[in-house]
């Protein structure tokens, strides 16, 4: 799909640069169809299959003790079984959904005319920065230094895994280590660089439109200025939260499984994880804070200004007077006009002046904490849950 079709038709942050090109030419999407579904099956596929053919051949599928055993290894079914297909499952629903709102700046007049022609470059720089092979390369070396690092700890430890073999006293790589280092760890690193890089030209985007002279309506009935959508626009990112937690959730399962530990003790680790996941995916749309207090600062000025009058002019006319008002006066417009204007000043009153909405942050937080209820679940067995809930009720 050409830059311009993209642009016009439908602006998304995927597909775009060298690796989906990449893909394109292996047959695992084809224009007009992404086949999402087939792409996530094959790179769990790629990370996962090897790994298990590799780790049966020295038997350290399921070796001597669990952290011998690949198929006891809860981390790498979290970063390879579940993370890294449901990153690439997410990048088709994030991008229609967040198309939406761009289309939604334009569609609501909240990108005036004026601007149109600045919305129209940042898109295109948001493109073109997509499409970088630059940017790529610059990941899958990250990818790669990162993966390295990572393998080279294991080997530093001086502990034998179904990463690293021991014979005579000395550390190697085994056959699983040496796909994990140079295929799988680097192509999870590299998939969720490619995340985090489009969540910064995302948060990018939405800074360039909060910088452009957007219109803010404080009496707005979604009270978030007419900016509510922005804020519902961070449930897109539920499922690539859901991956991460996956991967949390499976490094947390072998230390309480394997290691004995209790979850009670990494209860800040997961506390900091879900902060971090709330500033990563929700913390772009925050751009939009400065231009909603100032306009909830005028506007609750103004319309209680507005009101002031109205309602002097309201007493003068029917109060001060001593008249009695009938029923058929009730149906005059001032009283309609005077209620109106006070919903207005009650609305801008009530404005928030951060665009974050419970259904947007909701599913983040929902989707983040999942994945550790089986870890819950191996430490609290149901049956102790269900007596604790039936002992509480009776």
């Amino acid at each position: 799909m050409r830059m311009d079709d993209r642009l016009y038709i439908d602006f998304a942050l995927f597909p775009g640069g060298p690796f989906d090109r990449l893909q394109g030419i292996l047959k695992l999407e084809r224009p007009g169809k992404p086949g999402t579904i087939r792409r996530a099956i094959a790179f769990g596929l790629i990370t996962w299959l090897p790994l298990l053919v590799l780790a049966s051949l020295q038997d350290l599928a399921l070796g001597e003790q669990p952290r011998q055993s690949l198929l006891l290894d809860f981390f790498a079914y979290g970063r390879f079984l579940l993370a890294v297909p449901i990153l690439i499952l997410a990048e088709t629903t994030c991008s229609k959904q967040l198309g939406l709102v761009v289309k939604q700046f334009v569609l609501t007049g909240v990108v005036a005319r004026a601007d149109l022609s600045r919305l129209k470059k940042s898109l295109e720089s948001a493109l073109r920065l997509i499409d970088s092979a630059v940017v790529e390369l610059v990941l899958l070396i990250l990818a790669y230094a990162l993966a390295i690092s990572s393998v080279m700890t294991d080997l530093n430890l001086g502990i034998a895994t179904w990463i690293v073999r021991e014979y005579q006293g000395r550390y190697s790589l085994s056959l699983a280590g040496w796909w994990y280092g140079a295929v799988a760890l680097p192509a999870y690193f590299f998939i969720a660089g490619r995340w985090l890089w489009r969540i910064f030209l995302w948060g990018r985007f939405l800074l360039q439109v909060a910088l452009m002279n957007i219109r803010v309506i404080p009496e707005h009935p979604d009270l978030a200025g007419g900016l509510a959508f922005v804020g519902d626009s961070t449930a897109a990112f539920a499922l690539p939260a859901f991956a991460f937690g996956c991967v949390l959730a499976g490094r947390l399962a072998n230390e309480v499984v394997h290691a004995g530990n209790s979850l009670q003790s990494y209860k800040f680790i997961i506390i900091a994880f879900l902060l971090l996941e709330l500033i990563l995916f929700a913390g772009p749309v925050m751009v939009f804070a400065g231009p909603l207090a100032r306009a909830k600062r005028k506007g609750v000025l103004a319309y209680e200004g507005l009101a002031s009058l109205l309602a002097q002019r309201f007493e003068e006319k029917w109060l001060e007077g001593g008249a009695e008002i009938s029923e058929e006066a009730l149906g005059e417009p001032d009283f309609s006009s005077l209620t109106d204007l006070n919903q207005s000043v009650i609305n801008a009153r009530k404005m928030n002046p951060v665009p974050l909405t419970i259904m947007g942050v909701g599913p983040l937080i929902v989707a983040a904490l999942v994945p550790l209820l089986p870890v819950v679940a191996i430490e609290i067995p149901l049956v102790d849950v269900l007596k604790a809930l039936l002992k509480a009720m009776i």
